[in-house]
């Protein structure tokens, strides 16, 4: 494993991450796509704190809200590991299908959140109705806005993001697409 680390060191140009009571990421790429992929991809910054820990990530389609809640879940286990993360400086709910088991699980992360938790929510309440997962999805992020937990969130209500500004901990980030040719 050490000899893995390494060698991501030179290939990849991997740093070593620094830990502090923040989450801070400079031009941080995801670890997989940075192996396998044949272009170059845009690098992401990301930081939480104290002040900033409630992240709501919006955007169309396809923009990159799942690739990112799973670059930083991810370069945060590597940290955790001992690995070498990708980028300049340095309990997740991700493909649930079913809303009884979407709930289940978000029930069970509500119950066990600590401070020191990382949580990554993408799109909760896909698999029912819009009203309903706005009412749901409010009251969650509400609840976990409460904790000090670094929260990350992809959703696409924009609603959320005008209802959650009246809570200083709460970061609004807005992917966007850049289409060319």
């Amino acid at each position: 494993m050490l000899a893995s680390f390494a060698s991501n060191r030179l290939s990849y140009n991997y740093i070593r991450p620094d830990f502090s009571g923040t989450l801070a990421i400079k031009s941080g790429r995801h670890p997989i796509l940075d192996h396998i992929l044949t272009f170059p991809l845009v690098p992401n910054d990301t930081f939480a704190s104290l002040s900033s820990s409630f992240q709501i990530i919006t955007g169309p389609n396809m923009s990159g809200k799942s690739t990112y809640l799973r670059q930083v879940a991810l370069l945060n286990i590597m940290a955790h590991i001992g690995s070498l993360l990708a980028n300049d400086n340095a309990f997740s709910d991700i493909g649930t299908s079913s809303f009884m088991t979407e709930m289940r699980e978000t029930a069970y992360l509500l119950q066990n959140v600590t401070d020191s938790s990382l949580v990554m929510m993408d799109e909760l309440c896909r698999s029912t109705s819009p009203t309903d997962a706005l009412g749901i999805a409010a009251a969650v992020c509400e609840e976990l806005i409460q904790t000090k937990a670094f929260c990350f969130f992809a959703t696409h209500f924009h609603e959320l993001t005008r209802t959650l500004v009246i809570y200083p901990n709460v970061v609004n980030l807005q992917f966007k697409v850049d289409v060319k040719n």
